[in-house]
């Protein structure tokens, strides 16, 4: 991975088997944001318990069978099966803290704060999901480790090593396209002018001392369990910023919408300026936007919209919100971006890849079918036919 680290021991991305001669898949860091998500935890399910109105008792089963509750009933499945789940879960961050203390700082904070997320039993952000240990600042320097000597050490040497990698991108070199941060100013912004944005992010970062670095860094990992009354702790008690962000260049705004955290995103909506809903990520100019697309929240899509999101917005590769709604099969964004006047059948990227184009490579068929029902053609595939006369 680099020098003096090993390579990561976690699971590799997945892949998608559409046919024999057919197989897809994505990047590894989708699967974190797209896929992990309370609607993904196997206990928003219905049990075939649930739906039989847990009426089975002991005399129900096969001779032998004893009852494990009060009145003859069998306990519920989901309150059997979810210890286990949560175990294999602890399992997985006990594992990451036997890996170099580098790979602990960048991927166990990941599982951490996903153990309620995945362990919950409601597809809605209702709170439910709020880990109930947490009340105070303590609590969460606790579940997080955060603060040691070896924690702050790492943190001091992998701060400058992110600034240079950010600083030394391609988005950043003369030869690049211009980086548009719509809403933020009329003109396109060069890159230049980027370029001293990104500096100037790292720069915060790294004139924390330790106390505040605490800090910031409790408030990344509320907003990634998506727990608003820790945040609102964190930026009301102990006047975190709510503007500092994640430390690899993407707000907090951005990592909300992905998750469909919508109390955490309208608190941060109402109190950071108004052009903080379309601040894109340093490298690949990802906004909150096209996470939201993406990840399938229609709900935190309407969210931005209604604070002036730009619809049409551009990662660095030139792919807009519906290019990733149509990548991940997600209709239902498709229609919404439509019925709010962004243009859905047009924009390419720099593979000269329309959304429709990116809906037949991964296969996503209804996706495909309303993108032609609108008139939408395939560039690839209307460039094909030309080529072949």
């Amino acid at each position: 991975m680099m020098p003096g680290v090993p390579r990561i021991d976690v699971p590799r991305r997945p892949l998608v088997v559409h046919s024999a001669d057919y197989a897809t898949t994505y990047d590894l860091f989708d699967n974190f944001y797209m896929n992990w998500q309370r609607k993904n935890s196997v206990f928003t399910g219905e049990f075939a318990c649930c739906r039989l109105g847990h009426k089975r008792t002991a005399g129900t089963l096969h001779a032998g069978s004893k009852a494990t509750d009060t009145g003859g009933v069998i306990a519920c499945d989901k309150v059997r099966i979810k210890p286990l789940v949560r175990a294999l879960w602890e399992r997985k961050i006990a594992h990451m803290k036997t890996q170099h203390p580098v790979l602990q700082w960048m991927l166990r904070w990941r599982w951490v704060t996903h153990t309620e997320l995945l362990c919950c039993e409601n597809a809605e952000d209702d709170g439910s999901a709020d880990d109930p240990a947490l009340s105070t600042l303590e609590d969460i320097v606790a579940k997080y480790a955060i603060g040691d000597d070896v924690w702050f050490g790492v943190t001091q040497a992998v701060l400058p090593m992110f600034k240079g990698m950010f600083t030394g991108h391609d988005s950043f070199k003369p030869s690049a396209p211009k980086a548009s941060w719509a809403g933020y100013t009329d003109e396109p912004i060069e890159n230049t002018e980027l370029l001293e944005l990104c500096v100037a992010w790292f720069d915060r970062w790294l004139a924390l001392d330790k106390p505040a670095m605490t800090l910031a860094m409790s408030m990344m990992y509320m907003v990634a369990e998506g727990n608003l009354p820790m945040v609102q702790m964190l930026h009301e008690k102990h006047k975190v910023s709510l503007t500092l962000g994640y430390m690899w260049g993407i707000t907090l705004l951005d990592f909300a919408a992905g998750k469909g955290h919508m109390r955490v995103m309208r608190y941060v909506l109402e109190h950071c300026e108004k052009d903080y809903v379309n601040k894109p990520s340093f490298r690949e100019r990802i906004t909150a936007t096209d996470r939201a697309c993406k990840s399938s929240f229609v709900d935190a899509l309407d969210c931005l919209h209604e604070h002036g999101a730009n619809l049409e917005c551009r990662r660095f590769n030139g792919q807009t919100p519906a290019h990733g709604a149509a990548l991940m099969g997600q209709l239902h964004i498709l229609k919404r971006l439509h019925e709010l006047g962004a243009d859905v059948l047009s924009p390419v990227d720099d593979r000269i890849m329309a959304p429709l184009d990116y809906a037949l490579y991964f296969r996503q068929i209804p996706c495909a079918d309303f993108l032609r029902s609108l008139g939408g053609e395939g560039y690839l595939s209307k460039k094909e036919t030309a080529e072949a006369g």
